[in-house]
């Protein structure tokens, strides 16, 4: 649920060389019936917080987020998408969303789309989860 972007080449991990913070506000999304009786049609979408940092250049933001349907513990699609935003002048929060994402589930008589979870984050870099994993340790 959480992102943080350092200067790159920095090394250190203060707060001088932040450039760019995240923070996953929520998915939202509805299914109805699918054109055949043995789908259904799940639209969601992805909001998160952006927080620039003092170490960021320009008033651009733009990360990638992954949209996921899993069930049980497979992974059955993944989708990775790029989430961004203008920071306006003096602004160092801003609010994003994606546009809707589209995904058709296959159902039958013994599955009702409630077998499926679908999953919502950041994608994030070997030293980003590494950041994530140093902070809850903490």
């Amino acid at each position: 649920a959480d992102l943080t972007e350092f200067r790159p080449g920095s090394g250190g991990r203060d707060l001088t060389q932040l450039a760019l913070a995240g923070r996953m506000e929520g998915i939202g999304g509805k299914c109805k019936p699918g054109d055949t009786k043995d789908t259904v049609d799940a639209t969601v979408s992805v909001r998160a917080t952006l927080i620039r940092g003092p170490a960021m250049k320009g008033n651009q933001a733009s990360v990638p987020v992954f949209v996921a349907v899993t069930e049980g513990d497979r992974i059955l699609d993944k989708h990775v998408y790029m989430l961004g935003g203008t920071f306006p002048s003096n602004v160092d929060r801003i609010q994003v969303s994606t546009p809707p994402v589209f995904m058709v589930l296959p159902i039958s008589p013994t599955k009702s789309a409630a077998a499926y979870v679908i999953l919502a984050g950041f994608q994030l870099t070997a030293d980003q989860l590494a950041t994530n994993r140093g902070q809850q340790a903490q």
